[in-house]
């Protein structure tokens, strides 16, 4: 049944709203997801409008037809005071009291400035919901009222298992389970699928993640040729071994320096490592760390600072072997990874966390990876060890999986799910 089939009306959607109040920049996640979507609409023929923060990027407002509606940063300072950096000691963790006052926000943001330009052909399309945004985001939704009230989609990506947030999903569940609100749940991997399902009672679709990947300028013959990153002179034997994203401590940065150094000593195979730094979640701890991986590494490593293009980007990722993508298995366990996803499609060799997600998705596909047995230093070490002595095999694996990956992870099944024409897993 399609969403269309849902309403009185039944009119055909004409235009893709997406809801991205974390679009900040052009690195990372949410940028290449709504520039995916946005691409495989225009393909249709269907409009698109963005509504982001205030604080977005310029040069990514001229690119998209977007309206600024969240007030990120003048409320942010009310939750946390960034004089102190994050650390494991003040690690930014959200109360429940600070979780009602942020969606409060975020509902009236949306009822002020989003509310006026909704249409009934409109599909609103929320991605990637966090905790602080999933009632306010609701709430709106429930506002709109009557024959002009668009369709909706909210994908769920993490899985939110707080104490104060049950009451927050059982609300939520009680206004979108009306009928009349046309809104469908959806998210990116089958685990998160059945937990939501059993905790908001109601059917909850599986859907791939959209990566705007420029294969056809990516490929094993351009590689050399479109060099940008890597040293001139490397051994044509020379294995990389990147770290791309988010430096936060979730996602292990903090091991990369004695994991370096132990390798560069006692690595099966020549090794180059080509890591990008992101500032946006430094702390001081991780400043320090990056701060001694050049020193100890010599020529062996390649640091990239900053925010990279889209296009930029792809060639960095492509330019690597083996892509570490050894998150925290405790946050990471049901959620899917952009990264882990692009690594797949690029038919890379990856390093995962053993029983989450990531891996099971790799294993459906066939994909070649290591995982990490927990989430330290050594086992990252054993893991990447394990990747570099079986690299061939591993990579064989990869590139053969990548046809199938790319059949099903890409924005043209997105968009069909979403206006209603294609299935969910």
């Amino acid at each position: 049944m399609s969403l269309s089939d849902n309403t009185a009306t039944s009119l055909p959607i004409r235009r893709i709203v997406i809801v991205d109040p974390g679009l900040s920049s052009r690195m990372g996640h949410h940028y290449n997801y709504v520039r995916a979507v946005v691409e495989a609409a225009h393909r249709r023929g269907l409009e698109t409008l963005v509504l982001g923060p205030f604080t977005t990027d310029p040069s990514i407002a001229e690119e998209f037809s977007w309206v600024p509606v969240f007030r990120i940063a003048s409320y942010a300072p009310l939750i946390w005071d960034y004089s102190i950096p994050s650390s494991d000691e003040n690690p930014r963790v959200y109360s429940g009291q600070q979780i009602t006052m942020i969606n409060s926000i975020v509902f009236a943001d949306l009822l002020v400035r989003a509310s006026p330009l909704c249409r009934p052909d409109d599909l609103i399309f929320v991605h990637t919901v966090l905790e602080n945004q999933i009632l306010g985001i609701t709430q709106w939704l429930g506002s709109l009222i009557g024959d002009a009230r668009p369709r909706s989609n909210i994908l769920l990506r993490f899985w939110h298992d707080k104490p104060y947030i049950q009451p927050v999903l059982e609300l939520c569940s009680t206004i979108l389970n009306s009928p009349a609100l046309r809104t469908r749940y959806s998210t990116d991997t089958m685990e998160l699928s059945v937990l939501y399902g059993e905790r908001l009672g109601k059917a909850v679709d599986v859907v791939p993640i959209p990566m705007p990947i420029p294969y056809a300028s990516l490929t094993p013959e351009n590689r050399a040729a479109r060099r940008r990153f890597l040293p001139e002179g490397l051994h044509p034997d020379t294995r990389v071994v990147g770290y791309a994203g988010d430096c936060r401590l979730q996602k292990g940065f903090h091991f990369l320096k004695p994991v370096v150094e132990a390798l560069l000593q006692d690595a099966p195979a020549p090794i180059h490592f080509l890591i990008q730094i992101s500032d946006a979640n430094f702390t001081e701890q991780m400043r320090a760390s990056v701060e001694q991986i050049a020193p100890a590494a010599g020529p062996h490593v390649t640091i990239v600072c900053g925010t990279l293009s889209s296009d930029d980007y792809y060639v960095f990722i492509n330019e690597i072997d083996i892509l570490l993508v050894h998150y925290d298995p405790e946050h990471y366990a049901y959620t899917s990874s952009g990264l882990f996803t692009e690594a797949v499609l690029l038919g890379k060799v990856a390093v995962i966390p053993a029983g989450t997600s990531m891996e099971r998705e790799a294993q459906r596909l066939g994909t070649g990876y290591a995982s990490v047995a927990n989430f330290s230093a050594q086992a990252l070490g054993r893991a990447l060890c394990r990747a570099l002595a079986e690299y061939p095999v591993l990579s064989e694996r990869s590139r053969a999986a990548t046809e199938a990956a790319r059949r099903y992870h890409n924005a043209d099944t997105l968009v069909s799910y979403l206006i209603g024409e294609e299935p969910a897993l």
